[in-house]
């Protein structure tokens, strides 16, 4: 898994490529948990556009993030989902849990 952060017009924008699985959600969670504290009213958006397979444990982060960035008060915005992950994120009904854009605009 590939991790690259970058600040842009006020919003973390965070570029993941690779599977985020048993394996690499853990290195997720440990870079999550090593940067400073969330900012109060925070936007942070997810590109998944290189993202091409999630399991259990890559949700699971997702879900800590999640909260994280609501107990901040901000928004946490998951962009560029491949069909077939998107797939994943129906089925499990995760797309009511979090907000899912194509065009990457955080809300």
């Amino acid at each position: 898994m590939k991790i690259d952060i970058k600040n842009e017009d006020g919003a973390m924008m965070v570029a993941l490529s690779g599977r985020l699985d048993t394996i690499s959600a853990p290195l997720l969670q440990q870079t999550f948990d090593e940067m400073p504290e969330i900012p109060q009213g925070a936007n942070v958006a997810l590109d998944f556009s290189g993202v091409d397979y999630v399991s259990s444990a890559g949700f699971r982060v997702l879900l800590v993030l999640q909260k994280k960035i609501t107990e901040a008060q901000g928004s946490l915005t998951i962009k560029n989902l491949s069909d077939a992950v998107l797939d994943v994120f129906e089925m499990t009904g995760f797309t009511s849990i979090f907000n899912i854009t194509e065009d990457g605009t955080c809300r």
